[in-house]
């Protein structure tokens, strides 16, 4: 379809069925995964998806990949950094909108989708992290954030105290956070599981008291 036209002539119209608009861009983002897109391809499909500064295209892009989330495919992790710096140069800019706040909260998803935390996804994370309560997603990024801790405990230390700081405080999953706290102290983290504590229970939430009590 790509040869004659039909997915760039796509991108460029008003759809009036979302469903279609969803499917063509799910298209599009199964063909980058085949490896028969290119980011760096000035005529490819994503490149040109992006171009259109259509905001409804690349949320369904973010939510769609977002359903890859557990699965253990190198070829996959590969191929998500790119496209998040790519969703990020975009995005960021722009954070003050609000369409461009749910994509980057609906970003703290794509968690799920490395195997670690390097610098370049801990960059990326920085970048949105502040808005990532915006749809309401700060219970996965925490759930993620867990699993990630004991590999990074610094950057899963310093990303949490960022996202309280913009003025999010999550209580949900509290074991999620009580476990991400325990490692911290466990991790030689000791003052960002401290300062985690002290600014929940600045903002009255007490679910940590135990646990701070009992590594204090």
């Amino acid at each position: 379809m790509r040869n004659n036209g039909h997915y760039e002539k796509g991108l460029s119209c008003s759809f009036g069925d979302k469903h279609a608009a969803d499917k063509l861009v799910q298209n599009i983002a199964i063909g980058y995964l085949a490896g028969w897109d290119d980011l760096a391809d000035a005529d490819g499909l994503l490149r040109k998806l992006f171009e259109t500064d259509n905001t409804e295209y690349i949320s369904e892009l973010v939510t769609f990949m977002g359903t890859f989330r557990d699965r253990d495919d190198e070829k996959l992790r590969r191929k998500i950094k790119p496209l998040w710096k790519a969703i990020i140069e975009k995005v960021a800019p722009n954070l003050e909108k609000d369409e461009y706040r749910i994509i980057a909260s609906n970003l703290g998803k794509w968690l799920s989708l490395v195997d670690t935390i390097d610098d370049d996804v801990y960059e990326l994370l920085q970048i949105f992290v502040e808005a990532i309560e915006e749809n309401w997603n700060s219970g996965f990024f925490i759930e993620y954030l867990r699993r990630h801790v004991i590999k990074t405990p610094t950057m899963v230390g310093n990303l949490y105290l960022k996202m309280l700081n913009a003025g999010t405080y999550p209580d949900y999953k509290k074991e999620d956070i009580i476990a991400i706290v325990q490692a911290l102290y466990d991790l030689n983290e000791k003052e960002s599981a401290i300062r985690i504590c002290n600014i929940y229970f600045s903002k009255g939430f007490e679910f940590l008291r135990e646990t701070f009590e009992k590594l204090n």
